[in-house]
């Protein structure tokens, strides 16, 4: 088995080797990880080795990850960190708030992070900007009114003249009275028409045409109950899923070691208790004030590995996908869940 190099002793000013390291977990080649391997003090290392270690550590394949939780503890002038590999970056969270969460590095900028004391060069989180509907809209009303001059009534030009009132024919003796011309008598249905009076003729062709669609509506009915029965049209093919289920026995005993557990959240996210059981189900509760359950849920789940990166993930059936970050930490609905002793 290859060893590393032994670092050399630090100097007295504590810059030619500014990084103390120890692993945890893994062995000093990082071919074999689990918790048999004993922890290795590998002594203060210059910037050069320092970066070819780290480079070497975030390659290790996410496969392995699940035999064990393999960690640097690196000391150097910003302070005491934890690092774990994440399919070729480093997560790195203080030593002393196991609460906050990971900062995801590539391994050629993590040597400048912890060697340095500026609060700046840590990567920011964006503040998010949250506005409610009813300000903008306020705000939009607001704008507009203050653009969009008044509108002036439009001028009537013109004046409707009085209709005069119809004459009344008869109550004036001056004025000569209207002239009705009595219309001819209907002749009833019934009634004979006078002889030599011409018989309008029948529509045939009225008469076909109806006959005729008749004929076609009664034909197509026939079929579409009597006739041949249509074979059915394939299915198109499903599309590809984003994940694939851990089968290997060894594998999902090893996940389920390492995963099952109440896992709780604190702070301004709220109140929230993630139970992961032993026979495949899981329970998650929600509580409001004063200890109010708002939201309670069960359902089971399953191992996966997401084809993108072959991060183990929790399947489940009715609250989605948990992210599982490591032995001790959950990600679910972009909430960390941290496991309670």
């Amino acid at each position: 088995m290859a060893t590393l190099p032994s670092s050399p002793s630090p100097s007295p000013s504590g810059r030619d080797a500014p990084f103390r390291v120890t692993t945890r977990e893994v062995s000093l080649d990082f071919s074999a990880v689990g918790p048999d391997q004993s922890p290795q003090d590998l002594g203060a290392l210059d910037p050069g080795a320092f970066r070819t270690l780290i480079e070497k550590f975030a390659a290790i394949a996410p496969v392995k990850l699940i035999d064990g939780d393999p960690q640097l503890v690196v000391t150097a002038k910003r302070g005491r960190f934890f690092v774990l590999p994440s399919n070729g970056k480093l997560l790195l969270r203080p030593a002393h708030a196991p609460e906050q969460p990971y900062l995801k590095f590539e391994p050629a900028e993590l040597p400048a992070f912890l060697d340095t004391l500026d609060q700046s060069a840590q990567s920011p989180i964006p503040a998010k900007n949250f506005q409610t509907l009813i300000g903008s809209a306020a705000a939009v009303v607001a704008d507009r009114g203050a653009t969009i001059p008044p509108t002036r009534a439009a001028p009537i030009y013109a004046t409707i003249p009085p209709t005069p009132a119809a004459p009344i024919y008869g109550l004036f003796p001056d004025r000569p009275a209207a002239t009705v011309t009595p219309s001819p008598p209907r002749v009833p249905p019934t009634a004979t028409l006078p002889v030599g009076s011409p018989r309008r003729p029948l529509n045939r062709r009225l008469a076909l045409a109806g006959g005729l669609l008749l004929a076609l509506t009664a034909t197509a009915s026939l079929w579409l109950l009597f006739g041949p029965a249509r074979a059915p049209r394939p299915l198109p093919p499903a599309p590809p899923t984003e994940f694939e289920p851990v089968r290997s026995p060894e594998q999902l005993a090893k996940l389920r070691k390492r995963t099952v557990g109440t896992y709780a959240t604190s702070g301004d996210a709220g109140e929230r208790v993630l139970e992961i059981r032993e026979d495949g189900t899981i329970h998650y509760q929600v509580f409001g004030s004063s200890l109010a359950r708002t939201t309670n849920r069960k359902g089971t789940y399953t191992f996966a590995l997401r084809h993108a990166n072959d991060d183990v993930v929790l399947r489940t059936n009715g609250l989605g996908t948990i992210e599982i970050r490591d032995e001790k930490h959950l990600s679910f609905q972009q909430v960390v869940f941290t496991r309670l002793p």
